[in-house]
């Protein structure tokens, strides 16, 4: 299970100090939106938005999409609302996490990608299809990565 120390690993040589105290604010605010929260399997809901920021660390997205991975399903699953996202944590954050809420509603048209969502890829695979479409760049230099396929 990764923990929030390890993204600060992760982030650490490239967010200035200021930019990890934001990050360490988005963690915080989403365990707290989703505190008691459980996934189908029983685990915390907390491991899903983990999972997709630990991604987004591996490729080095700037502090907006780290925050984003932490905060991506507060708008749809808690009661936290656009307004208190764009208050908090800025107006490019907020417009961010609604963009991945409303392309996790799109019909996925590959095989791929429905085994992806059913399950019988992995689920990190699932992670990253939430977030292809919104960074294409990095995500372009993240599949040309050799080193981050055991990851998918």
């Amino acid at each position: 299970m990764i923990r929030f120390n390890d993204i600060l690993e992760k982030v650490n040589p490239y967010l200035t100090n200021e930019d990890i105290a934001d990050v360490t604010k988005a963690y915080a605010y989403s365990a707290k939106v989703h505190a008691g929260q459980k996934r189908y399997s029983g685990e915390p809901y907390m491991i899903h938005p983990m999972e997709v920021t630990s991604i987004l660390a591996d490729i080095k997205l700037d502090k907006e999409s780290i925050i984003t991975g932490l905060l991506h399903d507060t708008i749809e699953d808690t009661l936290a609302t656009k307004e208190d996202i764009s208050r908090i944590f800025g107006e490019e954050v907020c417009v961010l996490v609604d963009g991945v809420t409303k392309i996790s509603k799109l019909k996925i048209s590959s095989t791929f990608e429905k085994q992806a969502r059913l399950g019988t890829i992995s689920s990190r695979y699932e992670h990253y299809l939430e977030w292809k479409d919104v960074y294409p760049k990095n995500i372009a230099n993240f599949e040309n990565n050799s080193s981050q396929e055991v990851l998918i």
